[in-house]
């Protein structure tokens, strides 16, 4: 247990570390498809969604892929840890832009950049999460369902974007 919280606490400073130069990815690689599906391509919310998306999932599938047999790594809990901190993760920079943007009226670099809170809390709850849930099937195939949905989703919404707020450019 003690291994699942010092690597995730570790991946708290290298899911930020990766989110801050994948923002550029796209317009360094001379807008390349495949790097479009996991940087943003534009400033719309949902793109930026993709700055945690990605290097979240890519820490936890890592982790797991590393570790589980040296560190006994139950493949339920880790499952389901995963899912509740993407989940967790995306839903607060939603809910941290429209609370700045929507109720505030503030519209800021800062803001946006600020909204990298949400990976520590993301972390922090998935370790809670790992250490107290029972390993069920059913949550962990739930969980994988969810990211695999995602990572279809933030693909295609790339190219095909419902006429949303979320998924418009400021």
């Amino acid at each position: 247990m003690r291994f699942v919280r010092s690597y995730h606490i570790l991946g708290i400073f290298v899911i930020v570390m990766i989110a801050g130069p994948l923002h550029f990815a796209y317009e360094w690689s001379g807008e390349n498809f495949i790097v479009s599906l996991v940087a943003p391509v534009n400033e719309s919310i949902w793109e930026h969604l993709k700055m945690v998306y990605w290097p979240t999932v890519l820490w936890w599938v890592a982790g797991y892929l590393i570790y589980k047999d040296r560190k006994k790594i139950s493949f339920r809990r880790w499952h389901q840890a995963m899912a509740i901190s993407v989940i967790f993760g995306v839903s607060i920079i939603v809910v941290w832009y429209y609370v700045w943007a929507g109720a505030f009226k503030v519209e800021a670099s800062w803001v946006n950049f600020s909204s990298m809170v949400s990976i520590p809390f993301a972390q922090l709850l998935a370790i809670h999460v790992y250490r107290v849930s029972k390993p069920r099937w059913i949550y962990a195939a739930t969980g994988i369902f969810i990211v695999i949905s995602l990572s279809l989703m933030m693909g295609y919404f790339t190219y095909y974007p419902p006429n949303l707020p979320i998924f418009i450019s400021p």
